[in-house]
């Protein structure tokens, strides 16, 4: 089997048009798979370890080891609750697209199906049998044996006995991967039991009921849990949650549900409507308090640049997908079409507070100042932008979609230019500081990234823009 990294070359969008945009796909085919290769190898590797296993340094590639007290959270023991489900979604998705991919010949398209096959029948198969082991719950740090667990002020491991009635970004992510799974692996007690979790989560979601359970790596990114702060990003990924079950079920509870969650972030984050008149228009805070004033933290009210243009890319698949089904009704249609007019503006407002040309989108932006409050430029937000430019240069008007094109190259030429390395299976420097160089801080796990924010991104993005070019965009059913 012939290495796909060998087959990657940089591609750059010298003049933004749709026909030169669809050339970029020459860079990201053997990207993914080459990333593809290497998660499904190391898999394969290791028979007696059914967890995906990306922890490697991005930099060097050396396999990472790095020790708080007695655990080693950047080594294989620690499993983390976020890269298993997203890679389970991840792997699933990749399977859907290589039926599409041109550079393989049919024994190379059955290679990866078969080991991804067997690698989202053993993982999703482990993952919840820890779920069932923690009150139907999954957390951020576990054990191979299961155990949730955080490090208490002394470094020392404490197990956890899970809330049943809360969610976490674990029990998110892992919804979205264990409900692909069943259907590929044609699973109907998982599929089963996958539903109830989905209701569970959302019923979480809907009735404020969601504590994230990220831990933090990155002094710069405060990631503890704080009662006093609301975030959008739970509902947000909510929202691919009901973008994936409708695009299975075609049930229109999911897209019921969708269209509360959007109208939810909306109405108490996004500033297209003066709620916050000391800000901008189309701003959005990252947190609100629960009087639904923008969170303040040190004097500044925060934005992430990154997690808005995520979420345009969360909304525009979620309406691309049922506007494909003729399942909405006549009220629905109309807010879509609210949602559309405000979407462009939104989107390039906040690509254009977050970007530093040539170098990548900044983790978080005051927005009294719109400085930088913490300069360093994960690799996710660029793929993001890509996913989200496509949906919106969808739907929006002519005279805007010039400046779509141009965000798309710039993004773009970025992320091949200075994050993709070559070197270690064309996988991307998780993160730059504010002059370019890859820094080994870590965003949010030390895994890296498993097909997710990458994959995922720039799959969905090809599969639009094969749209915008005449071509039919394939459904998973």
């Amino acid at each position: 089997m012939r290495t796909y990294s060998d087959q990657y070359s940089k591609r750059l969008i010298m003049r933004p048009t749709v026909e030169e945009v669809s050339k970029v796909f020459s860079s990201y085919e053997p990207m993914l798979l080459s990333i593809w290769q290497y998660i499904i190898t190391t898999f394969a590797e290791e028979p007696d370890y059914p967890f995906f296993n990306t922890k490697i340094d991005t930099i060097s590639g050396e396999n990472l080891h790095h020790f708080v007290g007695e655990i080693d959270l950047f080594g294989k023991e620690t499993i983390y609750g976020w890269i298993q489900g997203r890679g389970l979604e991840s792997i699933a998705k990749h399977y859907l697209w290589v039926s599409k991919v041109k550079i393989l010949d049919e024994a190379e398209k059955k290679y990866f199906r078969d080991y991804s096959l067997s690698l989202l029948r053993e993982v999703s198969y482990k993952l919840n049998s820890f779920r069932k082991k923690n009150n139907s719950r999954l957390f951020f740090w576990m054990d191979q044996s299961g155990n949730a667990f955080r490090l208490n002020e002394n470094n020392k491991k404490e197990i956890l006995s899970l809330n049943p009635d809360e969610s976490g970004y674990s029990d998110l992510f892992s919804v979205k991967g264990l409900i692909i799974s069943s259907f590929l692996l044609k699973d109907e007690e998982l599929e089963s039991e996958a539903k109830i979790y989905y209701d569970s989560i959302i019923d979480c979601l809907k009735n404020d009921r969601f504590q994230t359970d990220q831990q933090q790596f990155d002094p710069k990114n405060n990631v503890i849990f704080d009662s006093n702060k609301i975030s959008y990003g739970p509902k947000m990924i909510g929202l691919g949650i009901c973008t994936l079950f409708y695009e299975l079920y075609r049930e229109k509870k999911y897209v019921d549900d969708g269209f509360f969650l959007i109208h939810e972030i909306l109405s108490k984050f996004a500033n297209y409507d003066n709620k916050f008149p000391s800000f901008h228009k189309y701003d959005i805070p990252e947190f609100v308090d629960h009087e639904g004033k923008p969170f303040s933290e040190n004097g500044q009210v925060l934005s992430y640049p990154g997690h808005a243009i995520e979420l345009c890319g969360f909304i525009g698949d979620f309406f691309h997908t049922i506007e494909r089904g003729n399942i909405v009704s006549k009220d629905q249609k109309k807010y879509i079409n609210w949602v559309y007019s405000i979407l462009p503006d939104f989107f390039t407002h906040n690509f254009r507070l977050g970007i530093k040309p040539g170098y990548g989108i900044y983790k978080s932006v005051s927005l009294e100042t719109c400085n930088a409050m913490n300069s360093d430029m994960p690799w996710w937000a660029l793929p993001e932008t890509l996913k989200a430019a496509a949906h919106i240069y969808t739907i929006a008007p002519e005279k805007q979609k010039t400046e779509i094109l141009s965000i798309i190259a710039e993004a773009s030429n970025t992320f091949l230019s200075r994050y993709i390395n070559p070197g270690v299976h064309c996988m991307a420097y998780q993160t730059l500081d504010e002059s370019g160089n890859p820094i080994r801080a870590i965003p949010a796990t030390p895994d890296a990234d498993v097909g997710y924010h990458t994959g995922l991104s720039i799959i969905n993005f090809m599969n639009v823009w094969a749209e915008v070019n005449g071509q039919d965009l394939e459904s998973i059913t």
